[in-house]
């Protein structure tokens, strides 16, 4: 599912990656492990968060392969999963409170 947050004054309307309703989490996907685009990615969540009718929503950060350790803890340190691509089809998670 995907949330389309159109806000006051706003031309163009916000539009979240994926939500799953099954476990009340926003995620934001991006096509690569660069700093840039994980601190983009954070920035969104947090944005999109306070606008999601859906209290307590949790973040998880949807990578293409596993970044490195600094920025799964940037990930992690901000109360999100980050999550990335294994293998074929196979996704690893690291959650705020999990173990690498």
């Amino acid at each position: 599912m995907q949330w389309k947050l159109t806000l006051p004054g706003q031309v163009a309307a916000l539009r979240t990656d994926l939500f799953d309703a099954t476990v009340s989490e926003i995620y934001e996907a991006k096509g690569s492990i660069a700093r840039e685009s994980i601190r983009m990615a954070i920035g969104q969540l947090l944005d999109y968060r306070r606008h999601v009718p859906v209290p307590g929503a949790a973040l998880a950060v949807l990578l293409p392969a596993r970044p490195s350790d600094d920025l799964v803890d940037l990930v992690t340190s901000a109360g999100m999963s980050c999550v990335y691509r294994q293998d074929a089809g196979r996704f690893h998670r690291v959650g705020p409170t999990t173990a690498s």
